[in-house]
């Protein structure tokens, strides 16, 4: 597997190995990944129509490296191959030459290390961590149907700490196509965040993005920002978090009507969770949180309040979020969250029991139901290394969501997952 990642890293960075000094520190590491899927009811809510029961197997298999250029310069790559379904017939068994072209680099950048004062990643980088409601860029989740590889951005990052005060900064191309500079259409991404440790029970953060979406001409058409505040702590005994965004911004072409439209939302987000270690049972964690974002109730004037995100990745249940084309956004979105995980005394750590209640409905819509979804998920963590899980899900829809004099039949699924790393 080294062999292979070496081998990864060359073609990634369009070198060749002049020196053994281009491997110094070379570290080597990755995962192996299967989810197995079976759902009933997911495409009509009726246990008495079609039978829409169905299974699926998909693998991925994500390999990454890192290690020194000099002493000033490091560097990172990782590839993601997420392209086979378990028994597939239409496609042939691949070779080694296949394998390795199915591979596809989400990140190959470099890393400048303390210049400026700062260290800088310049090349094709993931961004975020994978429970933000804003801005995520990296692979898909575990319990997400297809194990996708997810988004990457190309651009520049930085990150700047002193003592309790920590800055960061990006800027990135979403998408573009090439061309000349009257037919080139282009997307990018510029971003602020800062965050301070000020006490145990109070760490303030801010944060500010803003995408730029461009047409013909390089005429900006469509400008988008998200800026928001954030805070977390403890408080007797509570963990919590807050977090309060509004956008600003607009497009000059809504839905291509040539409206002009001014971005008017906002989103609000609240969460707790308290630890308790009870003698002889084990370790619980008890947790809520709600979530509000804005809809907008009229959409012929000049504000648009839905509240639009960067790239969000919020997933309120396996089936409600998990299945292809579910929820992603908390835009236009209520949603409360109770759960409680326990792990056990009995088998020192290794497994965990996680029960969620979710319910979501839409903020502003006439018919605003979307319906209530139950997870319990079991893990086994074996070591650091090995991970399995297994996951029942149940979701009832409201009867606004399935439409009015539709089924409203509850949807079920079950699915294991595994995890292997290296």
């Amino acid at each position: 597997m080294k062999k292979l990642v070496g081998i990864i890293t060359v073609l990634a960075l369009f070198t060749s190995v002049a020196s053994a000094e281009l491997l110094k520190n070379f570290k080597a590491n990755g995962s192996i990944e299967v989810l197995s899927i079976t759902a009933n009811n997911a495409s009509d809510y009726d246990d008495a129509g079609v039978n829409d029961k169905y299974s699926e197997t998909k693998a991925r298999v994500i390999v990454g490296a890192t290690f020194d250029l000099n002493d000033d310069v490091d560097a990172k790559v990782t590839a993601i191959k997420s392209d086979r379904h378990y028994g597939e017939t239409t496609l042939a068994p691949q070779n080694a030459n296949g394998i390795l072209s199915a591979f596809t680099f989400e990140e190959a950048y470099i890393n400048l290390k303390g210049v400026l004062g700062l260290d800088h990643r310049i090349g094709r980088q993931h961004y975020n961590t994978s429970d933000n409601l804003v801005i995520y860029y990296g692979p898909t989740g575990w319990f997400a149907e297809g194990l996708g590889a997810g988004a990457a951005l190309d651009g520049w990052s930085s990150t700047y700490t002193k003592d309790k005060l920590t800055i960061g900064a990006i800027s990135a191309k979403v998408f573009e196509t090439a061309g000349s500079n009257t037919t080139m259409i282009d997307s990018d991404l510029y971003g602020l965040t800062a965050n301070y440790d000020l006490y145990e029970y109070l760490n303030p953060g801010f944060y500010y993005y803003q995408r730029d979406d461009r047409t013909a001409g390089i005429t900006l058409q469509d400008k988008l920002t998200v800026m928001g505040v954030t805070a977390r702590g403890k408080v007797v005994g509570f963990n919590y978090g807050f977090e309060y965004a509004m956008n600003g911004g607009g497009d000059k072409a809504k839905a291509g009507t040539g409206v002009d439209e001014e971005y008017a939302g906002t989103l609000m987000a609240m969460k707790a969770d308290y630890d308790l270690d009870v003698a002889k049972v084990g370790k619980f964690n008890f947790m809520g949180q709600y979530i509000v974002g804005s809809g907008d109730k009229t959409a012929t004037d000049k504000k648009d309040k839905e509240f639009y995100d960067i790239r969000s990745n919020f997933r309120p249940g396996l089936i409600a979020s998990g299945l292809a084309g579910g929820i992603t956004s908390p835009g236009e979105l209520t949603a409360m969250i109770l759960g409680v995980n326990l792990t056990p005394n009995k088998w020192d750590g290794k497994l965990n029991l996680d029960a969620k209640m979710y319910n979501a409905k839409y903020t502003e819509r006439t018919l605003d139901g979307i319906g209530t979804e139950l997870d319990l998920i079991a893990t086994w963590t074996h070591s650091d290394d090995v991970c399995l899980k297994l996951a029942y899900a149940m979701f009832t829809p409201d009867q606004d969501f399935a439409g009015v004099g539709a089924e409203t039949d509850a949807v079920s699924l079950m699915n294991f997952y595994m995890n292997v790393k290296f």
